[in-house]
């Protein structure tokens, strides 16, 4: 189910013929608001968590050095750790203490230990391999509703009724529709996978 379809911030989290099916004929596959929802949701998730979370790839980012003095990878799951230069010198990543995800359930913090790091904005910058090599299936699972929230509820209409049928969506207020959100009960699944802030 993993979206493999490239947007701006990288694959989305489920590919629009998963929310077909999962809708039993409310969506359409050629609908454009489908493919907006799932990046959308995909996007907020991110957003969420602080960093890409799946697919893996290569990422090059100058670090935030914590007070301790810790350089901090924005990852849960690094891959690899491929280079990484101070204030224009590179240093052997063999003499550097991480840790690395052995394998795909795996989260690990992202602190780089083994030097003192200079501490000035910019100085440190480092290229890595990281994320999952595929979205979790809770993300997938929270990605999904949150883009059939947004489609049932394209109006924003809380509650539709005629003579034969009554159709009540999820609402974040008091008449307000649900749409493409994080609901505040999905928030700790997000959050299983957000990078601390610093």
């Amino acid at each position: 189910m993993a979206g493999q379809e490239e947007e701006a911030g990288g694959a989305l989290f489920v590919l629009p013929a998963d929310l077909v099916a999962r809708g039993q004929g409310l969506f359409a596959a050629n609908d454009p608001d489908v493919r907006r929802e799932l990046a959308s949701a995909t996007k907020k998730i991110r957003n969420r968590a602080g960093w890409h979370i799946a697919t893996t790839r290569e990422d090059t980012r100058t670090l935030r050095i914590r007070r301790d003095g810790t350089a901090w990878l924005p990852t849960l799951h690094l891959v690899e750790l491929v280079s990484i230069v101070d204030s224009g010198v590179s240093i052997p990543v063999s003499r550097l203490s991480y840790d690395v995800a052995q394998d795909d359930d795996e989260t690990v913090d992202g602190q780089i230990h083994g030097r003192t790091w200079s501490t000035t904005p910019g100085a440190v910058v480092a290229t890595f391999r990281h994320g999952f090599s595929a979205v979790p299936a809770d993300l997938e699972t929270l990605c999904l509703q949150m883009a059939s929230r947004a489609l049932t509820a394209r109006t924003g209409v809380v509650r539709e009724q005629t003579l034969s049928a009554s159709i009540v969506n999820s609402a974040t207020a008091p008449g307000v529709a649900g749409g493409n959100v994080i609901l505040e009960n999905e928030q700790a699944t997000v959050d299983a996978y957000a990078i601390a802030r610093y």
